[in-house]
């Protein structure tokens, strides 16, 4: 991805930055110094921490749906309804997505719950 900086002497720029898995590094980086005006590269290794999650499908009275749940390390679960899966049963019914998705995330609200 890319953001808008300002180097010094105020002069406009961006810092691109770039996600890799450790053994496409070296790759990624002679790719950004082959096709790029950089004379040099930060690489910073980082850890990431995900939640456990599973992904199902729940029957609404619009259609069906895919939804994310998710574990919280306190052990509460929260969910959400998949973005895709909404706007194409809005598109179906001639509604808008936002009317539709709190339909539906009200529905999934009572089955997830029970």
């Amino acid at each position: 991805y890319l953001t808008p900086i300002i180097m010094k002497k105020g002069r406009p720029a961006h810092t691109v930055t770039a996600l890799c898995e450790a053994a496409d590094r070296d790759a990624v980086c002679e790719a950004l110094l082959n096709a790029s005006t950089t004379i040099g590269l930060r690489v910073l290794p980082f850890e990431k921490t995900v939640l456990d999650r599973e992904e199902r499908t729940m029957q609404t009275s619009m259609g069906p749906v895919r939804v994310k749940v998710v574990a919280q390390p306190d052990g509460r679960q929260r969910w959400k309804s998949e973005f895709e899966d909404i706007q194409a049963l809005a598109a179906k019914a001639g509604e808008d997505y936002l009317t539709v998705k709190k339909r539906i995330d009200a529905e999934l609200e009572t089955l997830l719950a029970g």
